[in-house]
């Protein structure tokens, strides 16, 4: 791939990045606005499908694993940031514990990917989603934080 492919590449990443951020937005203000479910996750569809059909893009003819789907990494940064937030009272395991529990999540699930996160080595949007939802949880109580996460358990497949 030539330097103008890969320019063409970074330009296509950062313009899908800006449209789900946007589509991650709205969705979050639509929750916060009690709109019916059905509006919410039709955004969150819709961010799946630009996401996947770019990673499609990235990955086509290449052997191996493929990706989760984003919003099963946003839910996973959502778990995530709950965990952190909630840490102060029990610790990182007894947090993951509640929150796994409570959602029916594998805790292995919540631990690696939190781990991941912390090493740096999940992608932009999964961080991007960590850190809005991290400031989101920081002025909730439990409660709040573990009804929002009922929200985006429906997203996760473990």
């Amino acid at each position: 791939m030539d330097e103008a492919d890969k320019r063409t590449e970074r330009e296509a990443d950062k313009r899908i990045e800006r449209y789900v951020l946007a589509l991650d937005a709205a969705a979050d203000f639509l929750l916060a606005a009690h709109a019916p479910v059905e509006m919410i996750t039709t955004l969150r569809e819709i961010i799946d499908h630009l996401l996947d059909a770019r990673v499609a893009e990235w990955t086509r003819d290449q052997p191996g694993k493929k990706p989760q789907m984003f919003t099963h990494r946003i839910a996973m940064a959502a778990f995530a940031a709950a965990v952190t937030v909630l840490k102060k009272d029990r610790g990182v395991e007894g947090a993951i514990a509640d929150v796994a529990t409570a959602n029916n999540i594998s805790r292995n699930a919540i631990k690696n990917f939190r781990d991941r996160l912390n090493r740096g080595r999940a992608d932009d949007l999964s961080r991007e989603a960590y850190k809005r939802r991290l400031a989101e949880y920081e002025g909730m109580s439990k409660t709040e934080i573990m009804l929002n996460l009922r929200d985006w358990a429906r997203y996760i497949c473990t």
